[in-house]
């Protein structure tokens, strides 16, 4: 394997598993915290009247 070879090889999987990183930060991060505002602090919220 030649030095190309492998620089090419590092960067794809550099950017897939950024790919993924960020894809597991969206799903497991900001998807329960919208959640959590769209549902306690959303404009149609009838518990605070």
């Amino acid at each position: 394997m030649s030095t190309t070879e492998l620089f090419e090889l590092v960067a794809e999987y550099t950017v897939f598993w950024s790919v993924v990183g960020f894809a597991a930060i969206g799903l497991f991060v900001w998807l329960p915290l919208w959640w959590v505002v769209t549902k306690y602090f959303g404009e149609d919220n009838q518990d605070h009247e």
